[in-house]
């Protein structure tokens, strides 16, 4: 009897070891107090009102925690609570266009056109060349602000009107050259999943992702979400809540609605190839980038994540594969400035606890707060309206009858016009989008900056049109008196 026991004991001995060599072990247990502390500090610093937050480690969710308000009447944030996860949408859009790949219903290298055949570009030739992968990869050429426009935030336009308008769209870069992100890329996929399931892309994604995983609290418009957090926008510095119809014809990018808990199952399948309990929605071993391609080689270091930005929510998922972490992180608040300044978002405290879990150093903190990035944004947007409401009294003041030296007159115009169109160009330049989009997004600082250059152009307009009626004046002769 002992010898069998001890050939037993020797036979399952390399399988315990591989178990254990393959899942990383933590010298030490994860200290949630510290990431509560972390947490509350974070958001006091970016003005959130209402965070929740998943972690997961395995096949196990470790934490799940609500923290602030999900609305003025102070309703607690919970595990449970629906928030808008704007691009994380995206991640679900791969996930079933790798579903049905793996099915052999869909070829990642085939051209999209074999999908789609009404798909098209301003330059033919290169839409003929785009591939799923490429979609997927965001390497398809087609440029960023092609999906950031004004007209794609109105609810009353489908998917398939998005991308007929995007037929308009020239490349910027040749296909396949190098990655630009761009929301186009996403809904193309989404018209894919339903050419090819022959279900509308909503019901694909309940039906093969959301149902098996268990993730009762998503939905994918604000009637279906109970108990949905109200979002708040930034006017100033402040936060106030505001209510931003879902554009659905964006969905497929972005713009559906889910909860803590429900994205802690979504991240237990992503780490374990697919399958959370009992469901097993992708049969694909190894590990997954964030569009669930497969990762080759020494993942140990990766780190993959998803952010997801609307007008008023602002939500990340981040993934360390390697060391079989996850953590989504959701809150219902967010200001155009997350990508322009070193301040706390989504991404920043979803990246931190990963790395707490996962026993890594923690990135330092981002730089500044909410606070202070609007002081010192408001400060310059001020100063920029004081002088420019100065350069328009000067004119009125003057009314045409002072004397200036014309040099004077012309540094004077070259000043407020190259200020004005600097900030009418630049601006948006800056921000890579189009002044409409700037306005619908960010109507506080970008209305001010917009009227700012407007005066200034408009003072300059003035003193140009001054300078040459009065010139005009001088060259007319004057008569000459003879008398008798």
């Amino acid at each position: 009897m002992r010898t069998v026991l001890l050939l037993l004991m020797l036979l399952l001995f390399p399988l315990v070891g591989v178990s254990a060599i393959g899942r990383p072990q933590r010298d030490t247990a994860v200290n949630f107090d510290e990431i509560d502390a972390f947490v509350q500090a974070e958001m006091e610093r970016a003005g959130i009102p209402g965070l929740a937050l998943a972690v997961v480690q395995g096949d196990e969710v470790i934490y799940l925690k609500g923290y602030g308000r999900a609305d003025n009447e102070g309703t607690a944030v919970t595990p449970q609570t629906p928030f808008i996860i704007g691009s994380i949408g995206k991640t679900f859009t791969a996930l079933a266009i790798q579903q049905l790949a793996s099915q052999g219903q869909i070829d990642l290298t085939a051209p999209v056109q074999r999908y789609l055949p009404g798909f098209t570009l301003a330059d033919p030739q290169a839409a003929a060349q785009i591939t799923v992968q490429q979609l997927l990869d965001h390497t398809s050429g087609i440029p960023k602000a092609a999906g950031e426009q004004a007209y794609q935030l109105d609810p009353q336009y489908s998917t398939a009107e998005f991308v007929q308008k995007a037929a308009t769209v020239a490349p910027n870069r040749p296909v396949g050259a190098s990655r630009e992100y761009s929301n186009i890329n996403y809904l193309l996929l989404g018209l894919i999943v339903e050419a090819v399931s022959a279900q509308s892309y909503t019901d694909y994604v309940r039906e093969h992702i959301w149902r098996p995983l268990g993730m009762t609290d998503s939905a994918f418009s604000e009637a279906e979400a109970v108990g949905l957090a109200d979002g708040y926008r930034t006017f100033y510095g402040l936060r106030v809540p505001a209510q931003v119809p879902i554009p659905t014809g964006m969905i497929p990018s972005g713009y559906g609605i889910a909860s803590a808990e429900d994205l802690s199952h979504y991240l237990v399948a992503y780490l374990n190839e697919g399958r959370y309990g009992r469901a097993d929605i992708f049969d694909s071993p190894g590990f997954h980038d964030i569009y669930w391609n497969r990762l080759r080689g020494s993942v140990t270091t990766v780190e993959t994540s998803q952010s997801g930005g609307t007008l008023n929510y602002n939500a990340d998922i981040h993934v360390l594969p390697g060391q079989e972490v996850g953590v989504a992180v959701l809150t219902n608040t967010r200001h155009l400035w997350d990508d322009l300044l070193p301040v706390t978002t989504a991404a920043s405290i979803a990246q931190s606890v990963a790395y707490k879990v996962a026993g890594w150093p923690t990135p330092e903190p981002p730089t500044i707060s909410l606070w202070q990035s609007y002081f010192l944004l408001d400060l310059v947007a001020l100063g920029l309206l004081v002088w420019a409401l100065f350069r328009l009294w000067r004119v009125m003041r003057l009314r045409g009858t002072a004397v200036i030296p014309v040099w004077r007159t012309v540094l004077s115009v070259c000043l407020d016009v190259g200020l004005g169109l600097l900030l009418l160009i630049g601006i948006p330049r800056l921000a890579g989008q189009r002044w409409d989009y700037l306005l619908r997004t960010q109507p506080d600082l970008a209305g001010l900056v917009f009227g700012v250059g407007l005066i200034l152009l408009l003072v300059g307009i003035a003193q140009t049109v001054r300078l040459f009626t009065r010139r005009q004046h001088q060259s007319v002769p004057t008569p000459v008196t003879v008398s008798s």
